[in-house]
């Protein structure tokens, strides 16, 4: 998944979007309980619903999700995060990385049956690339000079400089139909009805979205692979645990996605399912706006990593599924991931020291002052599982006990991304992450504020931007390492958030899934979701 693959580029991702999500549309709670969905159809239980099924706007885990069934890229993930042929079938650079010549399928057509061409990559790619159009991931693409048509099938992008991530950024990103968006200027493309009536080249074609509840999808008769061999796909939201484990068992769904530890942990050894797991892409965090007084001190955040008990939290919350988050590249990027980077053992004494010697004092209430403001601030988030809460409550308990107060706000996802794009915030607890790259440009980048890009907390160390751009500038793997090692060791002692834990990536599936051999989990598991089947 990843807006063209799930895991083609990093983000920030809200994993649970829906505040107040209606379960009596879908009470799975087993009493009683009679399915009415066919046997034919693969039932996707998720946490949240999407918010959008426009490529060019996703921000969310579960639009990403979704929209992959609808919507191809030129490129795909596939197999070890190696990307496959999708919509090109080969692609070339020239010897000095600055141009970049793609071929495309022949015989591709549109959902509604109008030929894909290069002129829709050469429409999209100008209208994303043009400000007005305020694509969230611009940021991550501004090497582009111009994108030109050789031909129908044929596509040249011109880079102003070598960029180590053309393939995975450009290439990876879900094409959309010229025919269809060309009549709206760049200003209005955020304002059409495209979001709820997607048409793409993927396997399947939205059949009907009701919003907070479920998702049906049935199979594209143009796609240019051959007809889907499970006719429904059905993607449910379940905001409750319990309710989608039972779900499960009761054979009214095949498939939970972002299956949560404490979930994972009950469904272990049941006849019938398979738990699949493996360390993600992603780091959970808590992301400080550094513009509030305290945050602009890399002590207090230091004092904040240090005074909280991550390992309580992995170990007992979690039995022992995640892993204490070490910095900003994850272990699952075997090739990029340093772990010899500087250590946040919990240590609440060393945390009231740095706390003590930079100038904040217990006062009233045992919270900290200084200059007469107050150590204290307010978490957003949008994660309102049981895991959550609990995580949440540990967080403000091991606060307290070092003198900075943490009050706890349970926000719906939409209002969530607004806050976070318009910097109205003290505190985020969210996700970030995605991207089988070690690159970090548009997330710690000085110049990559929102709108421009996802530098939600302002961050801003020279060093770590002379790293961030002159590691996409370098094609070899040997000196890029250099690079973000260098980049790691820094973000590690000059915070630009608060590391959590590195959560695994697990799903629990039915043994009526039939998935064929190679198929890689939980990456990018649908990459061949055409060629599955249903047991009867």
């Amino acid at each position: 998944m990843k807006l063209g693959f799930l895991l083609a580029r990093g983000r920030r991702v809200t994993a649970f979007l829906c505040a107040g999500i209606l379960l009596a549309s879908f009470v799975l709670s087993g009493c009683g309980h009679k399915s009415t969905v066919g046997r034919d159809t693969l039932v996707v239980i998720i946490p949240g619903d999407a918010t959008t099924l426009n490529p060019i706007y996703m921000q969310d885990a579960s639009s990403a999700e979704i929209q992959q069934f609808i919507f191809d890229s030129l490129a795909e993930l596939g197999p070890g995060f190696r990307l496959i042929p999708g919509l090109a079938t080969s692609w070339h650079d020239t010897p000095d990385h600055l141009h970049w010549i793609v071929q495309l399928r022949h015989g591709v057509r549109w959902s509604d049956g109008v030929p894909f061409t290069s002129a829709d990559v050469v429409w999209m790619w100008k209208t994303m690339l043009d400000p007005a159009t305020a694509y969230p991931y611009l940021g991550q693409v501004t090497f582009l000079k111009d994108v030109q048509a050789e031909g129908p099938d044929t596509v040249r992008f011109d880079l102003k400089s070598p960029n180590a991530l053309f393939v995975l950024n450009v290439l990876g990103w879900s094409v959309i139909p010229k025919h269809i968006l060309s009549k709206y200027t760049p200003h209005e493309q955020l304002g059409t009805d495209f979001s709820e009536h997607p048409i793409g080249t993927g396997p399947y074609v939205l059949d009907q979205w009701q919003h907070d509840d479920s998702i049906s999808l049935k199979p594209n008769p143009y796609w240019w692979g051959g007809r889907a061999k499970i006719p429904h796909l059905l993607y449910r939201v379940v905001f409750n645990n319990e309710s989608a484990n039972q779900a499960l068992l009761n054979g009214d769904a095949q498939i939970i996605d972002a299956l949560p530890s404490t979930a994972a942990f009950e469904l272990r050894g049941k006849p019938g399912i398979k738990i699949i797991q493996s360390p993600s892409l992603y780091v959970e965090a808590f992301f400080p706006n550094l513009r509030r007084p305290g945050f602009n001190e890399n002590a207090v955040l230091q004092a904040m990593t240090y005074g909280w008990d991550r390992a309580g939290v992995t170990g007992g919350l979690y039995h022992g599924n995640d892993i204490v988050a070490t910095g900003i590249e994850t272990p699952a990027l075997i090739d990029w991931y340093d772990p010899h980077v500087h250590q946040y053992p919990y240590d609440p004494e060393k945390a009231r020291a740095l706390l003590n010697n930079a100038g904040w004092k217990l006062g009233p209430h045992g919270i900290r002052t200084k200059n007469g403001k107050r150590l204290a601030y307010t978490v957003l988030s949008a994660d309102r599982t049981g895991d959550g809460t609990d995580r949440l409550a540990e967080f403000q308990a091991d606060m307290q006990t070092i003198g900075i107060g943490i009050s706890i706000q349970l926000i719906d996802g939409t209002s969530f991304n607004e806050i976070a794009n318009n910097g109205k915030f003290d505190l985020l607890e969210e996700g970030w992450g995605g991207e089988a790259d070690p690159d970090q440009y548009t997330f710690l980048d000085s110049s990559q504020v929102p709108p421009i890009g996802n530098n939600y907390m302002h961050y801003s160390d020279p060093a770590v931007d002379k790293d961030l751009r002159l590691g996409l500038t370098t094609i070899d793997p040997r000196k890029r390492k250099i690079i973000y090692d260098d980049m790691q060791r820094r973000t590690s002692e000059h915070l630009p958030i608060i590391y959590a834990y590195y959560p695994f990536s697990r799903i629990a599936i039915s043994s009526r899934v039939l998935i064929p051999p190679g198929t890689l989990f939980p990456g990018s598991i649908y990459y061949n979701i055409g060629d599955w089947k249903l047991a009867p």
